[in-house]
């Protein structure tokens, strides 16, 4: 009776166990490409799992891209207990995508603008050590064809953290070593040409890293970091500029007086032209009509005309 009960009970737990026990079920996992994005597919078994720890080389990740718009990720079962039913399913490949989206960046000062509402100026100081901020903004982007490279550099990081991080690091060095060896006055005057001079060696040196850099160029003014200094910087500024208003007032004006008297002296002449024109013609006509005979009487202020008589003509 005891071995029959007994038997009984083994059936039911074998039985539960059947309805309870099972394992998870395969179902296929697929990862999705946008249009804008390049995928890896990174085989995780086998020789490849140190490959992937380190993505070994550009060319090995060439070869791993796929042009696929959605990809299918091939699962492995593996045990996860002691009983058969003990289970789960773990992807055979990893999938990396790099997004080639342009990506800006704005560093300024002011809350209300930039990418972030923080000061994210570059600060750097002078060859006299007087500390300033520059604002900069910058565009990059990844080609179709560096992917390969991109990611073996940064190994899947986003692009707006490289350019946070590294590209920013860069123009922080190349801007403070070039203003650092020129007084305030002279580096602010040399501003533009320093940005420029960082925007080409930038563009050379993360080329070689799979990134295009579209853009680096100033987001605003110099802001120094002493107030005093910047109160006087804004005050030389608008004197300057109200000089230049009255150095201009004052050229204005001369040019008003040099035209009116030009004008002045070209009625003069058109009317000194008119009264010869004038003269000529009361001639010409008195010609016409003289008898031979000499005036008798002049009236005051009107022309004589005068004649070649040579000849008796």
């Amino acid at each position: 009776m005891k071995i029959k009960m007994l038997f009984n009970l083994l059936m039911v737990a074998f039985t539960l166990s059947l309805f309870v026990g099972c394992g998870p079920a395969l179902v296929d996992v697929f990862e999705p490409v946008g249009a804008n994005e390049t995928a890896f597919v990174i085989p995780l078994e086998g020789n490849n799992l140190d490959n992937q720890k380190q993505l070994k080389s550009v060319e090995y990740l060439e070869k791993r891209k796929v042009s696929a718009k959605r990809i299918m990720i091939k699962m492995k079962e593996m045990d996860t207990g002691r009983g058969w039913w003990a289970y789960k399913y773990v992807p055979n490949v990893m999938v990396i995508k790099v997004d080639r989206a342009p990506v800006t960046r704005e560093w300024t000062q002011e809350e209300t603008s930039g990418t972030t509402n923080t000061n994210e100026a570059l600060y750097m100081e002078s060859k006299e050590s007087i500390e300033f901020g520059i604002p900069l903004t910058v565009t990059a982007y990844v080609k179709e064809e560096n992917t390969a490279r991109f990611l073996y550099f940064y190994a899947g990081k986003q692009l707006k953290t490289i350019i946070d991080l590294n590209v920013r690091g860069y123009c922080q060095a190349e801007l403070s070593k070039q203003f650092s060896m020129h007084d305030l006055e002279k580096g602010r005057g040399m501003k533009a040409m320093f940005i420029k001079n960082v925007f080409d060696s930038a563009k050379v040196f993360f080329a070689e890293k799979g990134i295009t850099i579209d853009v680096i160029g100033a987001a605003g003014g110099l802001r120094y970091r002493d107030e005093d200094i910047q109160t006087s910087i804004n005050e030389k500024f608008v004197a300057e500029i109200d000089a230049k208003k009255a150095v201009d007032i004052t050229k204005a004006a001369n040019e008003f007086v040099k035209a009116a008297a030009a004008r002045k002296k070209k009625v003069a002449l058109e009317m000194e032209v008119k009264k010869v024109d004038i003269a000529l013609n009361y001639s010409i006509a008195f010609k016409e009509r003289w008898n031979g005979a000499l005036p008798t009487s002049v009236i005051p202020g009107h022309v004589v005309p005068f004649f070649d008589v040579k000849g008796g003509k």
